[in-house]
C-alpha cells in the first residue's frame, strides 16, 4: 500500500508542486574543520559556515559530542534567527574518511527483482560487517544483460552519532551522502551530461578525493587523507602535496584503464584557492584537458560546491524511487514524501484560513450595510407619516362625515335603496380599514360601471383598498388605472376605482 502511495506521488510531482510549498531543503557539509550550509531554494543561495573547536571531529569521527552540538545548534540559529523550535530540513555530507564505495553489476533481471539482487551483492561484497553497517546503491547504468550499479558502505555507528546530534539540534537530516556524489550533481547544471569519461579532483581541507564520473554519474570513489599524507610531521610541504596528486591520479587513471577499459578523456578541478598550482602539475606530468568546476552562482567559491550540491539532491529527485545513494535509516523518498506532505498541508491551511477571514470580513460588511440601510428606511418612514399634520386629518374627517350622511340619505330611499345601502357600507367599511377616504361614486345602476374617486395617505394604502375589494368577493372587476393616480400637496394620494359588480342573477 505504502509503495503504491509513493508511485503516485512520484508520478503526479509536477502537479503537486504546483499545489504545495516545495520544503527549503539546505545540504550540510561536515568535514574536519567545522560546517557549512548551502540553501539554494527561492533565489539566491544562502550560505554558513562554522568552525569546529580543535578536536571536535576527528578522522571523520565525532569525538566530542556536546560540541558538536552546540556548533549545530549555532549554526541553526543563524539559518532561522529566532526560530529555535523550527525544524530545519537538510541533506547531510559525511567526511569523505568514514564511506566506502564501490561499483559492481547484477544479471537484468527485471526492476522488480532489482532491489533484492542488489541488497544481496551489497552484502557480498562490502567491505565492513554487514551487521554493523549501513549500504546502500545507486543505478549507473542499465544494458540489455545487467545493472551496472554503484554501492557506498559506512559504519553504523558512527552515522548514528551524527545523526542524533542533528536532530537534538532541531535539523531533520533527509538523506546522508558523500562528498563526490553531492559534487557530481552540480555537473549537469554546469554544462548537461557528458558522455565521455571525466576524473574529478577535489582539494579539501579533509584530503583529495578522486572520482571517475561518465554522465555526470560517479563509477568510482577514492580519497586520500592529509593525516596519512604528513605521518607524524605537522605541515605537508609543496613537494610533497605535488607528489601526492600526481601519484593519485596517476592511480585513478590506470584503475580507470584496468576497470573500464577506458582512458581518462579529461580532469574536472575543484580545488579552491590551488586551481593554477593543481592544473600547473597536471600539465607537466599527464596529457589530459584540465577543467575547472564553475557554476553561475554570483558570489559563490568553488567551496561550497559540496553542501550547494547535497542541497540540489530534492530537486533532481522527482522519481518512484530515489535514485541517489542515502546512507541514513529511512529511506529519503520517504522522508521527502513526508516533507512535501507537511508542506502541502501547511500551504492549504493558511490558504483556507485566508479565504474563510475574506468571506467573514464580506459577510460583516454586508451585515453593517444592511442594518445601516434597514435604520435609514425605518426614520423614512416615520418622517412620512409625521407629514400628515392635524389639518389634513381634519379636512379628511370632515370628507368622510359627508359621505356618511349621503349614505344614509340613499339608506332611506325605496326601489333598490337597501342593496346600495349595503354596497356603499362595503364600500366605506373596506375604506376606512385601509385609511382611505371616498370622494365620490359615480354610478348609474347596479348592472353598469361604478367609478370611485378617493384620497388615500399613500401609495400602500392605495393596492391595500384595491385588493380588499377584490378579496371582498362583491365585485366581478377591480382596476385602478395608473393614470389616475396623483400625488396631491399635501403628500396624500389621490386616485380612481373602476367596478364592476358581479353577475346580478348569481346574486
Amino acid at each position: 500500500m505504502k509503495n503504491k502511495i509513493l508511485s503516485i506521488f512520484g508520478k503526479g510531482m509536477r502537479f503537486f508542486e504546483r499545489l504545495s510549498s516545495r520544503p527549503n531543503v539546505g545540504g550540510v557539509y561536515v568535514s574536519s574543520l567545522g560546517v557549512q550550509y548551502v540553501s539554494a531554494s527561492g533565489g539566491a543561495p544562502k550560505m554558513f559556515s562554522l568552525r569546529f573547536p580543535p578536536g571536535v571531529v576527528r578522522n571523520g569521527r565525532i569525538e566530542d559530542a556536546e560540541q558538536f552540538k552546540n556548533v549545530l545548534t549555532s549554526l541553526h540559529e543563524a539559518i532561522v534567527p529566532g526560530k529555535s523550535s523550527e525544524i530545519v530540513q537538510s541533506v547531510v555530507v559525511l567526511p569523505s574518511f568514514l564511506v566506502y564505495t564501490q561499483s559492481f553489476s547484477v544479471p537484468n533481471v527485471g526492476e522488480d527483482k532489482l532491489q533484492e539482487s542488489a541488497s544481496l551483492n551489497l552484502q557480498t561484497i562490502s567491505p565492513l560487517p554487514a551487521q554493523t553497517s549501513r549500504m546502500s546503491w545507486q543505478m549507473l547504468e542499465e544494458l540489455s544483460d545487467r545493472y551496472d550499479l554503484l554501492g557506498a558502505f559506512v559504519e553504523s555507528d558512527v552515522v548514528d552519532a551524527y545523526e542524533s546530534a542533528f536532530i537534538e539540534a532541531n535539523f531533520r537530516p533527509l538523506a546522508f551522502e558523500f562528498p563526490s556524489l553531492s559534487v557530481s550533481r552540480l555537473l549537469e547544471k554546469s554544462g548537461g551530461i557528458k558522455e565521455k569519461n571525466e576524473l574529478l579532483l577535489q582539494i579539501s581541507s579533509d584530503g583529495v578525493n578522486l572520482s571517475i564520473v561518465r554522465k555526470n554519474k560517479v563509477y568510482f570513489d577514492y580519497f586520500r587523507s592529509w593525516a596519512s599524507v604528513k605521518g607524524e610531521g605537522d605541515q605537508i610541504s609543496k613537494e610533497q602535496f605535488d607528489q601526492v596528486v600526481v601519484d593519485e591520479v596517476r592511480k585513478v587513471m590506470n584503475f580507470s584503464m584496468g576497470k573500464f577499459k577506458e582512458k581518462v578523456d579529461s580532469l574536472l578541478l575543484v580545488a579552491p584557492g590551488f586551481e593554477d598550482g593543481v592544473r600547473e602539475v597536471i600539465r607537466k606530468n599527464f596529457e589530459i584537458p584540465v577543467e575547472t568546476l564553475a557554476l553561475s552562482f554570483e558570489g559563490m567559491s568553488p567551496i561550497w560546491y559540496v553542501p550547494l550540491g547535497a542541497g540540489m539532491r530534492d530537486m533532481f529527485n522527482l522519481g518512484e524511487r530515489d535514485e541517489y545513494i542515502n546512507l541514513g535509516k529511512e529511506t529519503s523518498e520517504d522522508l521527502f514524501f513526508e516533507e512535501h506532505l507537511i508542506g502541502f498541508v501547511r500551504l492549504w491551511r493558511n490558504a483556507l484560513g485566508i479565504i474563510l477571514g475574506f468571506f467573514f470580513i464580506v459577510f460583516l460588511s454586508a451585515f453593517v450595510f444592511l442594518s445601516s440601510q434597514e435604520r435609514s428606511l425605518e426614520g423614512s418612514i416615520i418622517v412620512s407619516k409625521s407629514q400628515i399634520n392635524t389639518e389634513d386629518v381634519s379636512d379628511l374627517s370632515e370628507r368622510a362625515e359627508r359621505f356618511n350622511a349621503i349614505v344614509g340619505a340613499l339608506g332611506e330611499s325605496s326601489n333598490n335603496a337597501k342593496e346600495w345601502k349595503e354596497l356603499l357600507e362595503n364600500i366605506r367599511s373596506i375604506a376606512g380599514d385601509e385609511r382611505v377616504f371616498v370622494e365620490r361614486i359615480d354610478v348609474g345602476s347596479l348592472s353598469s360601471s361604478i367609478n370611485v374617486l378617493a384620497v388615500a395617505p399613500n401609495n400602500g394604502s392605495v393596492i391595500g383598498f384595491k385588493d380588499a375589494l377584490i378579496g371582498s368577493g362583491l365585485f366581478d372587476t377591480v382596476s385602478v388605472p395608473l393614470l389616475s393616480i396623483k400625488e396631491l400637496e399635501d403628500g396624500s394620494v389621490g386616485f380612481s376605482v373602476n367596478l364592476t359588480l358581479e353577475n346580478q342573477s348569481e346574486r
